[in-house]
């Protein structure tokens, strides 16, 4: 699958240099995502419901920037910014339509960036540590205090209590410590 997000990001950048065909592909994409937000919960009925909107309203929004593109682009420079983002789009189309085969999935992959731009900021500090053991520390770390926000539980709060139960808790449901466990 492509991502909609980084073609629509090629005509934002493109916008200095040609705002009147960046500002048109712009409202497409706008549009796009305006459709696509109604329908943004994952429940089935919901799912269906977007499945049956995608292809009746935002497929042809695809097309119509597809087909606007494609007569656009021999008007303008390959390698000017909006020639380039043409051209993206032009290459990604096949794998950006994807997202409409199904109601379950996200027409871009934003939300997995937002997930992992922490572990990518690490990977960065993990330079830093001092020493390979200090490196796994802190990576250790991280997960930990991910695993806590992703379930919801204060990462002090927890580590006190675990600490009081700890010496009490049997070997064989450690388990049962970690954050969120209870959610399971």
């Amino acid at each position: 699958m492509g991502c909609l997000a980084h073609a629509r990001r090629k005509f934002y950048e493109a916008k200095d240099s040609d705002k009147t065909r960046s500002d048109y592909a712009m409202k497409l994409f706008n549009a796009i995502y305006k459709l696509d937000s109604e329908y943004a919960r994952d429940d089935l009925e919901v799912t269906d419901k977007r499945y049956k909107m995608r292809q009746k309203e935002i497929k042809p929004l695809y097309e119509q920037l597809l087909n606007w593109i494609k007569e656009e682009s021999i008007l303008v420079l390959p390698k000017s910014p909006i020639g380039k983002a043409m051209a993206y789009y032009q290459k990604q189309y096949p794998k950006l339509i994807r997202t409409l085969d199904q109601g379950d999935l996200h027409l871009d992959n934003n939300w997995v960036e937002n997930k992992i731009r922490p572990l990518a900021l690490g990977r960065k500090n993990y330079l830093f540590a001092g020493s390979h053991q200090g490196a796994k520390w802190m990576s250790m770390m991280y997960s930990f205090f991910g695993t806590c926000q992703m379930q919801g539980v204060n990462p002090r709060t927890w580590l006190q209590e675990t600490l009081e139960k700890i010496k009490e808790q049997p070997v064989n449901r450690i388990e049962e410590l970690l954050p969120g466990f209870s959610e399971w």
